[in-house]
């Protein structure tokens, strides 16, 4: 994972609202009872559920021949789709980077 990468998570664990860390290579936000979960919303379809549910970050999909795209929040986090099996890691990432710029003040 980058540095980018990681500071994108982090970024979005922010606006949520949760306590981030990156240890021995994974993803980690505290858990309600003090513990630690990996938490990766770029790879896990719930966690991105849930981040765009409690953000209230709209998604919008399109269809257009030749140039399909995911939108999540703002035009900042539009995502190409090559093809439908990857409209849905799309969707995650648009989620996780529009997440992120909530956590910089910018609009979702």
């Amino acid at each position: 994972m980058t540095d980018s990468e990681i500071e994108t998570l982090r970024l979005a664990a922010k606006a949520a609202g949760h306590e981030f860390s990156f240890t021995n290579g994974r993803p980690l936000i505290r858990r309600a009872d003090g513990g630690w979960m990996v938490w990766n919303p770029r790879d896990y379809s719930g966690q991105a559920l849930e981040l765009a549910a409690k953000l209230k970050i709209d998604i919008l999909h399109s269809d257009e021949p030749g140039d399909p795209w995911v939108m999540a929040g703002s035009v900042d986090s539009v995502e190409d789709v090559g093809s439908e099996a990857e409209r849905i890691p799309a969707t995650r990432l648009a989620i996780t980077r529009a997440a992120a710029a909530m956590a910089q003040g910018e609009k979702p």
